[in-house]
């Protein structure tokens, strides 16, 4: 703010979450409005359709954990160490997938959890002398893919979305991406992702956020309104529409 009123520049507010919606589009010119968003990171786990610049529409959301604490956390039991999400998918390649080790989280409707996954990868280390972290990691790296999936396929069938975009750092992760290509192809739905370098927080997200609204905000005093605080939690849906029309 105070470089902004220094050099008399426009202070715009942007949303963390905004940047990760965007993020797409900083290399994919093909994505057509609306989208489906699957929005999963290390504090966030969502699905969210895109209508516009500004306009979001939550449709499930964690009930308790986001996938990505579930990787660091369940990656911290197994002497993975941080960040876990990489470190566990490393390691789950040399492993076998075990389906009836853990189980898809039962909930209802297009919401998610994870908790319970922490709490068995837990217990599968108390229970073992020899913990075989290849296997775990594989087999909890799968479950959390078709937790993911089931609930994003769902809502691909209700809203008939013809786009489905992945985004927020556990978007890197390869074997979640193979699992939503496939549903999208089910669909026939075109499946977009951020590069791998721009899935988690990055400074380009946020300035195409920025620079979007900036580009479609016409009130010249709606450019320089300094009453835009911190928030950590700035829900999508929330936010205030910057343009009319949608995004192009």
């Amino acid at each position: 703010k105070t470089i902004a009123m220094a050099w008399d520049k426009p202070f715009i507010g942007v949303s963390h979450l905004e940047g990760h919606a965007l993020s797409p589009l900083l290399t994919e010119r093909g994505i057509g409005i609306p989208y489906l968003l699957l929005l999963v990171s290390g504090g966030h786990c969502q699905l969210v359709l895109v209508e516009g610049l500004g306009k979001y529409k939550t449709l499930g959301a964690t009930l308790d954990d986001a996938a990505g604490e579930c990787f660091d956390k369940s990656a911290r039991v197994l002497g993975l160490g941080h960040p876990g999400g990489p470190a566990l998918e490393k390691v789950a390649k040399q492993g076998t997938i075990n389906k009836n080790m853990f189980s898809v989280p039962r909930v209802e409707g297009l919401d998610f959890s994870f908790s319970g996954l922490k709490t068995a990868v837990l217990r599968q280390v108390q229970k073992n002398e020899n913990v075989d972290v290849e296997n775990i990691a594989a087999s909890l790296q799968d479950v959390i893919a078709r937790h993911l999936v089931s609930k994003t396929k769902k809502v691909l069938v209700e809203t008939g979305a013809k786009y489905l975009v992945v985004a927020g750092g556990v978007a890197a992760n390869q074997v979640i991406r193979d699992f939503l290509i496939k549903v999208a192809e089910e669909r026939r739905a075109q499946f977009f992702a951020p590069p791998l370098a721009m899935c988690t927080d990055n400074a380009a997200m946020i300035a195409l956020a920025g620079g979007l609204r900036l580009l479609h905000t016409k009130d010249e005093e709606s450019k320089k309104d300094m009453s835009v605080g911190v928030c950590p939690r700035w829900p999508l849906d929330e936010m205030k529409p910057a343009v009319e029309r949608k995004i192009s």
